[in-house]
């Protein structure tokens, strides 16, 4: 489900924009790219730093791990609260580009290394990551 709605999400951030930039004619798209993407969101993308997360690390650290992961995505709504107005009055539709070049890079990231791409375990997908990095602990398979 984490796939298919990001991957709608970045079909529909690129419809908003695109219908953004012809301007008043393409007022409905714009209209159903927003509609899109708020329900491709909550569907599936929602917020993954404060459910995703628990489940890939130890017990000892579920807390601290949230916790920071929960602070970074406030952060960054922040950042994002207060600066996207003046870049979209700057940059038009063009502006949303800052969500669709994230969007596509996790998108590949997730087609790449999540467990439920590589039909692998969430702990052997945890092991090799561990390994590449030289970090060591092993998580029962």
């Amino acid at each position: 489900m984490l796939i298919i709605s990001q991957f709608v999400s970045i079909l529909a951030l690129s419809m908003t924009m695109i219908s953004i930039v012809i301007g008043e004619a393409a007022k409905l798209g714009t209209l159903t790219g927003v509609s899109i993407v708020l329900f491709a969101t909550s569907l599936g993308i929602g917020s993954i730093s404060r459910f995703y997360s628990a489940e890939l690390v130890p017990k000892s650290m579920i807390l601290r791990t949230v916790t920071i992961l929960s602070l970074i995505e406030s952060f960054t709504k922040i950042l994002l609260d207060f600066g996207f107005y003046p870049l979209a009055t700057t940059t038009g539709g063009y502006s949303l580009l800052i969500f669709i070049i994230p969007s596509v890079l996790f998108f590949a990231l997730i087609v790449f290394y999540c467990p439920e791409t590589k039909q692998r375990s969430v702990n052997e997908i945890l092991n090799e990551i561990a390994w590449k990095f030289n970090i060591n602990i092993e998580f029962k398979v």
